[in-house]
């Protein structure tokens, strides 16, 4: 990361948490030193779990809408 988004991130907030979600990128273990070394707290997101994710529940929605909506 670039000193000036760590510099930005702990000026303008100061309790910053980074949400790991598993994807590939936050994976790397470049990334994780980095995090480490700048202090930035890390707390990891379950991947794949709908029921802690609202926008799960919209995108369903916005399915079942589509699903029932016939074109006139």
């Amino acid at each position: 990361m670039e000193p000036i988004i760590i510099l930005q991130f702990h000026q303008n907030t100061p309790n910053l948490l980074f949400m790991d979600d598993n994807a590939p990128p936050h994976g790397a273990r470049i990334v994780r030193v980095q995090l480490q070394e700048v202090g930035v707290p890390l707390w990891v997101w379950q991947a794949m779990t709908s029921d802690l994710n609202p926008m799960e529940h919209v995108w369903d929605l916005l399915k079942q809408k589509l699903d029932d909506w016939t074109p006139e």
